[in-house]
């Protein structure tokens, strides 16, 4: 008994000193429509378990049993199948691989909060288990990345009583940081106490659904080709350069072979941010061939036209990219290729990598090593991890690669994606610079890429001279006549320019000064001059903003702009804010980040009770 209490000391010691890497947007675990997939809610009764549920179940009937599953976030497993979980499952003879299994995932968000990630109801598998293949569980102690295959929804049979299986997956998420000594709290799935009165806060606990929508979808701008969907809204969108082209409805998606697993939730503001193009309404019909050692992609805007064009694939690499398999190739000599381009039929343009194609080129994952494709042989370049993650992106999305590959399936590297693109998106009315949470790093988030431009750029192929790669996604064709000729083509825009001109001061962290210490002002400012202040609390928070005369407070985030007039009616130049529950239950101003457009000290209250922040402006002041 000594000897395993020692072993767990020792791996509780080795959970702790692992760093956590940062999570900059939450997915859901599950592929699709998210809010037609959840059923059975955070904080409702469960008359079975007596008490009321901590998590968010999936629908049976959308969830069949091998159903894949996703981690939310990035972080460390730290339960897998090492541990028999009863409520989750029962072992009896139906189901004798099936004991009731969880995994759980620890994660932290960029502002510092760890927290954990439930998924309950899962296959055993940690031995088999492949990220690559989609097989088994991932297993304990493994760091897994937002958006990677983790494992797969098991039959539920809670005993030998049901008659019906209740195959579901169990998604919670809880606050704080996990506990070997205390695994049980992490893996709770109901609870009769510690409610509020409505049954939407339960201790550390908090609904999935609201925490990932909160903790993600806060970038409103993506890059060319991106496959955009609102959350909770049945419409798809491609962007393309600064338009948006509605997808009309699934038949058009999967006549296009957009693939469903490369949709991105976004807000309605970003969807509001860009232009309108045309609808993308009509079903190009669409066959792999392959002639010797070339795929070709061999497409008639209609079913019924006659005639068509071949695009050769550059490369085997930029065929998979347009979600093809190189099985299903019907197999043409050269000779029975010719004959078809005699008959009326015409040779296309080279095609590259599909706008939207993740690539990751090096041996060793790193976010600064990934690529997006931008259609029309066009490649971006991340910069950073939050650049990439903070897109909305999968890692299971990422296609791995060597700088030849990449090369020889691109022509070159156009853009860098960095963390000031994400401040903007392109549309009718210009960039429009948005609020963002700021970026924490530590020094193993700072990504440092081992594969450079030019070792892509020195091995891609030279394009034909007279040849620009098509967009066969959006060529505008009339589908009454055989065959349309069309010289709409997809235009690479500008849309990763930002401009800098107003970027805020760097975040720090809060200054212990103590009350008495004088506030100091250097240079005095004109008080004609606009004062903005952000402040960000952590999720479930309200942030609060006292200046003036005047009180604002909204839900995470809250943003005063004021004269500086409007601020001295205090009689010197200084704010007051704070972090609060909605029942004020809870409050900490030192759990919030602040962003000013001035110089600022910002701590403990100088002049209301301790439990206040203040924020003090030291480039102007309010004496007459």
């Amino acid at each position: 008994m000594k000897a395993l209490v020692w072993l767990l000391g020792l791996w509780a010691m080795s959970v702790s000193a692992q760093e956590i890497p940062v999570t900059y947007s939450l997915g859901f675990p599950l592929r699709g429509n998210w809010w037609d997939i959840a059923n059975f809610g955070f904080g409702q009764p469960g008359e079975q378990f007596s008490g009321y549920h901590l998590g968010v179940d999936s629908r049976v009937d959308r969830t069949p049993v091998g159903t894949e599953v996703f981690s939310p976030c990035t972080g460390y497993v730290r339960i897998s199948d090492d541990r028999d979980w009863g409520g989750y499952g029962a072992n009896n003879v139906s189901n004798p691989a099936y004991r009731g299994y969880a995994l759980v995932i620890e994660c932290r968000w960029e502002n510092g909060q760890i927290f954990t990630a439930l998924l309950g109801h899962l296959q055993s598998g940690s031995s088999m288990y492949s990220e690559k293949d989609h097989t088994g569980l991932a297993p304990l102690g493994a760091l897994v990345y937002k958006g990677q295959y983790v494992g797969r929804v098991a039959s539920y049979w809670n005993g030998s009583g049901f008659n019906s299986d209740w195959h579901h997956l169990h998604f919670g998420i809880r606050l704080g940081k996990f506990s070997v000594s205390k695994a049980v709290n992490f893996v709770t799935g109901y609870s009769a106490t510690g409610w509020n009165d409505n049954h939407t806060v339960h201790n550390n606990w908090t609904d999935g659904t609201a925490f990932v929508l909160a903790h993600s979808m806060r970038t409103v701008w993506h890059p060319e080709g991106s496959l955009l969907q609102p959350y909770g809204d049945s419409q798809i969108y491609q962007l393309v350069g600064t338009d948006i082209h509605h997808i009309k409805n699934e038949a058009v998606y999967s006549a296009h072979h957009f693939d469903w697993n490369k949709l991105l939730y976004v807000t309605e503001t970003e969807i509001s941010c860009y232009s309108v193009g045309w609808e993308i309404d009509w079903q190009p019909t669409r066959t792999l061939y392959r002639v010797e050692n070339t795929y070709y992609l061999f497409e008639t805007q209609c079913p019924s036209c006659a005639t068509g064009k071949f695009y050769p694939f550059a490369t085997e690499m930029a065929m998979y990219s347009w979600g093809y398999d190189k099985s299903v190739a019907q197999v043409l000599s050269q000779s029975e290729l010719n004959a078809k381009l005699s008959a009326g039929n015409s040779l296309g343009p080279k095609l590259y990598l599909r706008e939207g194609f993740l690539a990751h080129v090096g041996s060793n994952f790193s976010a600064g090593n990934i690529y997006v494709s931008l259609g029309s042989g066009n490649l971006a370049k991340f910069e950073t991890a939050r650049a990439f993650w903070s897109l909305g992106y999968d890692y299971d999305d990422i296609y791995f690669t060597t700088p030849d590959k990449l090369g020889q399936s691109t022509l070159m590297v156009t853009d860098t994606i960095v963390n000031d693109n994400l401040l903007y998106c392109s549309g009718s009315g210009g960039y429009v610079e948005l609020e963002t949470e700021p970026e924490v790093q530590s020094e193993s988030d700072v990504v440092q890429s081992d594969v450079s431009v030019t070792d892509i750029l020195d091995v891609r192929e030279e394009p034909d001279v007279d040849v620009t790669p098509p967009a066969p996604d959006i060529v505008m064709a009339d589908l009454s006549s055989t065959e349309v000729e069309s010289d709409v083509s997809i235009i690479t825009s500008d849309v990763y320019a930002s401009d800098t001109s107003s970027s805020v001061t760097e975040v720090t962290s809060v200054v212990d000064t103590s009350p008495g210490e004088e506030i100091s002002a250097p240079e005095i400012a004109s008080l004609e001059e606009l004062v903005t202040c952000l402040v960000i609390c952590p999720f479930p928070y309200y942030a609060h903003i006292w200046y003036g005369e005047s009180w604002i407070s909204d839900f995470e985030r809250v943003r005063m702009t004021s004269s500086m007039d409007e601020i001295c009616l205090r009689g010197a130049p200084w704010i007051d804010f704070n972090c609060a529950l909605p029942d004020w239950k809870a409050f900490d101003f030192e759990l919030a980040y602040i962003e000013c457009n001035h110089p600022t000290w910002y701590g403990s209250g100088k002049v209301d009770y301790t439990g206040e922040g203040e924020i003090w402006f030291l480039d102007f002041s309010c004496q007459n």
